[in-house]
């Protein structure tokens, strides 16, 4: 452990809670389905300045139509919500579960 990084350096900690994955119908996620992905961040530790969170994802067959959600500035301890703004997804109508 460098104790002198560790007390000089800023300290980060942001965490993704209350996670919700819904297409705002069944919730069983099959092709053509649009779902929202949102979560509430909390940061833990030192204070940050643009904050930007984004999601991706390998599998050619989700598109994800907004996929960067600037946060911006965390003071420490805040909480900040995409609910009003989830990412949204969508899942092609070719997918199956065997994918």
């Amino acid at each position: 452990m460098n104790i002198f990084r560790a007390l000089t350096e800023p300290a980060t900690s942001v965490r993704a809670h209350d996670i919700s994955i819904t297409d705002d119908n069944d919730n069983a996620f099959t092709g053509n389905d649009t779902m929202r992905i949102s979560h509430t961040l909390v940061n833990y530790l030192d204070a940050l300045s643009n904050l930007s969170v984004t999601l991706s994802s390998n599998q050619p067959l989700i598109s994800i139509l907004n996929n960067t959600w600037n946060v911006g500035a965390m003071a420490t301890l805040d909480a900040d919500s995409n609910r009003s703004a989830p990412f949204q997804v969508v899942i092609d109508p070719n997918y199956s579960a065997k994918h």
